[in-house]
């Protein structure tokens, strides 16, 4: 959404017109309800899944690899000893975040977010109706939810940690 911002207003700067999308309702779409979007007067639109994943996966190397370490740095400096091994732990969880990102980036890009070659288990993130198939449904049959709320390879290991590819950013 920041960047969404950002770009919104740099083009107002210049006088362009923007205009800002709330989905009310999607079927079937890549936005789902309640997603947010800019349209500008070229007909560019930020706000698409892929854009979001990136940005998303930027904030969490950032903080993996910058905020939270210096945070760490500032408490053990201050004395703080337990402090700088919280904001530590964070700072691993949020490299974590920044895998999960990036890894749900490559698999948009190559076609299969939701669509594998084999049988996998899926879960729906809000009720947890857990499956096997290739692809995910398109709604939950428990609970009715979207695609986007279809959890693939949930019995699989944990995602790597963000430090295992420091140069896939």
């Amino acid at each position: 959404m920041i960047e969404i911002l950002r770009e919104t207003l740099a083009r107002l700067r210049r006088g362009e017109s923007v205009m800002h999308v709330t989905v009310l309702a999607a079927q079937e779409a890549p936005r789902g309800a309640g997603a947010k979007l800019a349209v500008f007067e070229d007909g560019a639109v930020l706000g698409t899944v892929a854009e979001n994943l990136k940005a998303a996966q930027a904030g969490e190397w950032e903080e993996h690899s910058d905020v939270y370490p210096a945070f760490a740095a500032a408490a053990e400096r201050e004395g703080f000893a337990d402090a700088a091994r919280l904001w530590r732990g964070i700072a691993v969880a949020e490299g974590v975040h920044y895998e999960v990102f990036r890894q749900c980036g490559a698999q948009l890009e190559a076609g299969q977010l939701f669509s594998k070659a084999s049988p996998i288990v899926w879960r729906c993130a809000n009720c947890g109706y857990t499956y096997t198939a290739k692809t995910a449904a398109l709604t939950c049959p428990v609970c009715g939810k979207p695609v986007g709320w279809m959890l693939g390879d949930v019995e699989s290991q944990p995602p790597a940690l963000a430090s295992d590819h420091k140069n896939s950013r």
